[in-house]
């Protein structure tokens, strides 16, 4: 998923110049996060991304947050496919096979 974990995970194979792809089923950026209610505090420590370097906010809100990551993605571009669901994933001879609501 996209949310901050998926995010960082994203850079981090972007920056070692990995092959990936990042599903993410909800329509935009942030996972779980964009669920928060409205001016909840969501991070209070500045955090380090991959390409991007180290992202210096200190109790942050949600919708704060929310522009930080849609910048991250505007920047980096990490390749992330939105309103796509992973539905099944299979170990087959070249490693694995991912079924998603969109393809294989």
């Amino acid at each position: 998923g996209a949310g901050p974990a998926g995010i960082a995970a994203s850079l981090t194979a972007q920056a070692l110049g990995m092959k990936y792809l990042t599903v993410e089923q909800e329509a935009s950026i942030g996972g779980t996060t964009s669920h928060y209610p409205r001016g909840k505090i969501v991070m209070t420590a500045p955090m380090e991304l991959p390409i991007i370097g180290k992202v210096n906010v200190r109790e942050v809100s949600k919708r704060a947050l929310m522009a930080v990551w849609q910048d991250v993605l505007e920047r980096a571009q990490p390749c992330i496919r939105f309103g796509e669901r992973i539905d099944d994933v299979t170990r087959d001879k070249n490693g694995f096979s991912v079924r998603t609501s969109a393809g294989t």
